[in-house]
Order: C-alpha cells, then sequence, then structure tokens
C-alpha cells in the first residue's frame, strides 16, 4: 500500500514537471517578444526611423523572423530572434537621442502670423514657414 502512495507520487510530479518544461519555450518567446514589440514602439517615438535607421528596421526584420520561426513551432529560435531584435531597438532609441541631442539646428514648422500672411496673400506664400530654430547651450 505505501509503495502506491509513492508510486503515484513520483508519477504525478514526473508528469507536472514535464508539463511545466514544455511550456517554457512559448513562455520565453512570449515575453521577449512583448519587451521588443515595447522596445521598437519606444525607438519608433524617438523618430529612430530617421535618425538610426538600420537598427531600427533591423530590429523590425528580427522580430518578423522571430514569428516566423514561432509559426514553425521553433520557439528557441523564436526567442533568440525576438532577444536579438529587442538589443537592437534599444540601440537604436539610444542613437536616436544620441544624435537629437547632437543636432544644433532642428526644423520647425510654424503658423506664419496673420500680418506676413496678409503681405503675402498677393504672391500666394505658403501658409507654413519652415524655419530653424537654434538651440541654446
Amino acid at each position: 500500500m505505501i509503495w502506491k502512495n509513492q508510486f503515484v507520487k513520483s508519477l504525478l510530479l514526473g508528469i507536472s514537471v514535464t508539463l511545466a518544461l514544455s511550456g517554457c519555450g512559448p513562455v520565453q518567446y512570449t515575453a521577449k517578444y512583448l519587451d521588443a514589440t515595447a522596445a521598437i514602439e519606444a525607438a519608433h517615438v524617438e523618430n529612430a526611423w530617421k535618425q538610426a535607421c538600420y537598427e531600427y528596421y533591423a530590429s523590425i526584420r528580427y522580430l518578423q523572423k522571430a514569428m516566423e520561426e514561432a509559426g514553425f513551432s521553433d520557439f528557441e529560435a523564436a526567442a533568440n530572434y525576438a532577444d536579438k531584435s529587442w538589443k537592437l531597438a534599444v540601440a537604436a532609441r539610444n542613437l536616436a537621442r544620441e544624435r537629437k541631442i547632437k543636432r544644433k539646428y532642428i526644423p520647425v514648422m510654424c503658423q506664419a502670423p496673420p500680418k506676413i500672411l496678409k503681405f503675402y496673400k498677393k504672391k500666394k506664400a505658403p501658409k507654413r514657414i519652415r524655419m530653424e530654430k537654434r538651440i541654446v547651450d
């Protein structure tokens, strides 16, 4: 009777460990995928698609490859690609911030004052004037 209880306990323990380990790949992939997606969005907000285009677009491509590998149930490779995507997205965001700070002139689109619009009304001036604003150190 005692050996039956021990056998059942060890069997249940083995089954639970097997089930826990079988879900490891998809869980890791999902966590890394969500991190990479958030990092790409943060890089996009910092205009990394202009300032650090190589890193930004490479991170998007790695994320697409991760999704493709996950579609074939190769979750280890998918997690690795998602991790590479996250690293590149963070690098793109940091580069975009650095390059934004180093610029001396920032192009600014502003609405022209009404007096200028009245003056140029006959000459068909554009309603928006591109101006450059100097950053004061």
